[in-house]
């Protein structure tokens, strides 16, 4: 949700977002402030959904000093930037997932990203491109764990995304004593990927 309130900031029509039970009863105003800060009008109902969006706003770029590391705030802001005249910063205090900034370069956006600040410009237009999406680590966490615990012979998971942001699991489990190896390493689009 926090995601499309970025995309949608900047669209021409109204917009209101709403979930299930548990998506309700999230807070929204972490994503809210910094898009309302670049110009895009939005409510939320005592800062949670349902989450309104007035459409038709010129959204200006900013530099967006996060209070708490985000990656979905941090993807919100980059969505808008999408849209937005002048540049749009995003300063990290810590290590977030970086899959939109890898996707944006995908399809032609001009990206920088260093030492947790991540900016771009509004580009002309994104560039269509074919993506294959790697398998998500955290799915194949269970099967990872459970390998270790009682496979009698290798077991190899394919495909599997090695994002360096997201591979937290393979570290524990190395420091417990796994023997873990990643083969096949290539890209899908820009996101690193490799066979477990």
């Amino acid at each position: 949700m926090r995601l499309f309130m970025g995309l949608l900031s900047a669209q021409p029509f109204d917009s209101e977002l709403i979930g299930d039970e548990s998506l309700m009863r999230r807070p929204m105003e972490r994503a809210a402030k910094p898009l309302r800060a670049m110009g895009a009008r939005i409510e939320t109902n005592d800062g949670k959904p349902p989450v309104r969006i007035s459409g038709g706003q010129q959204l200006q770029g900013i530099r967006y000093e996060m209070p708490v590391a985000s990656a979905q705030v941090k993807s919100a802001v980059l969505l808008a930037g999408l849209y937005a005249t002048g540049e749009t910063t995003v300063v990290e205090p810590g290590v977030t997932r970086d899959h939109t900034e890898r996707m944006l370069q995908s399809f032609g956006c001009a990206v920088r990203a260093r030492d947790g600040v991540v900016s771009l410009a509004a580009p002309k237009s994104l560039q269509a491109a074919n993506i294959r999406v790697p398998g998500d680590i955290s799915s194949a966490a269970f099967f990872l764990v459970a390998a270790c615990l009682g496979a009698r012979e290798p077991f190899t998971i394919r495909d599997v995304g090695v994002n360096p942001t997201r591979t937290g699991i393979l570290e524990m489990l190395a420091l417990m004593g796994a023997d873990l190896r990643l083969v096949n390493h290539r890209s899908f689009g820009m996101e690193p990927v490799a066979d477990i």
